[in-house]
């Protein structure tokens, strides 16, 4: 419902419309021990029967704002940060992979050929 009184007529440029296209970098990081990895950073469950493929949430990466979506059963998540964020996040994100014996890539579909971050075959996801 409208307040009595107010002035609910359409006005012209009431909106603006902004490409963000490049305020944010995807990270993609899959394998099994994607998990694991995440785990270092993120305190979200990321098990099977509480982020399923297809959930998605806004959730904090260390420090740093993110959106985390879960985009297939390998598991392979999407990790969205802003763009001043992307070197220290995949940082993080390398550290925390070393401890599951290192990774391949650190992708970001943008500059990387396949978009895949690869957490080593034989380790627990």
């Amino acid at each position: 419902k409208v307040a009595a009184g107010r002035d609910c007529t359409l006005r012209e440029n009431l909106a603006t419309v902004v490409d963000l296209g490049q305020a944010s970098t995807v990270l993609l990081l899959g394998g099994p021990a994607a998990r694991k990895t995440l785990a270092k950073h993120c305190s979200l469950d990321l098990d099977d029967s509480c982020f399923p493929t297809g959930s998605a949430t806004l959730t904090r990466f260390g420090r740093v704002g993110a959106g985390l979506a879960r985009i297939n059963d390998t598991p392979q998540f999407e990790l969205t940060v802003a763009r001043s964020h992307a070197e220290s996040v995949r940082g993080l994100l390398e550290q925390a992979a070393g401890e599951f014996g290192g990774l391949a890539v650190v992708a970001d579909p943008a500059q990387d050929a396949d978009g895949i971050l690869r957490v080593p075959e034989g380790h627990p996801g």
